[in-house]
């Protein structure tokens, strides 16, 4: 995935969104719990390829042209999945980082999984559904 990733962003000239899902952390999370053995190898190895990659980002000269999101569908608790019924299961963490964003960009406020699509879609210069609950946020961003 992040070489198919690597492979458009050195042969493409265009503004668009790349998802890439390490989904495996989920699941071993899911499967055995959030302070399994399982899960937490897991983000370590999540942790080891997204360094590979702004490794990578540096060493082609793009960390001043990309902007990226990491972030989580969800929190979790010690419980598998109590159905967001605990604020650590309905709050995510989002890290944004590129061109045009502050530095130091804490929230003041907790961010849930329904902000990612407001602010991917501001940051894509398109707009957002409708009926969308979510905030786009704004206070990451340069003025």
């Amino acid at each position: 995935m992040f070489d198919w990733l690597k492979e458009d962003l050195l042969n493409r000239d265009a503004t668009r969104l790349f998802i890439a899902d390490i989904s495996e952390t989920d699941f071993l999370g899911h499967a055995y719990g959030s302070e399994s053995n399982q899960y937490l190898e897991a983000l370590k190895r999540a942790d080891k390829r997204i360094e590979a990659f702004f490794s990578w980002m540096a060493q082609q000269g793009l960390l001043n042209s990309i902007i990226v999101i990491i972030c989580s569908d969800h929190g979790i608790i010690r419980i598998d999945h109590s159905y967001l019924l605990f604020d650590a299961e309905r709050y995510v963490p989002f890290l944004i980082t590129g061109p045009g964003i502050r530095e130091d960009n804490p929230l003041e406020y907790k961010a849930s999984i329904m902000d990612i699509a407001p602010t991917v879609s501001y940051l894509l210069g398109i707009r957002y559904p409708a009926h969308c609950k979510g905030r786009v946020f704004i206070e990451a961003f340069v003025n």
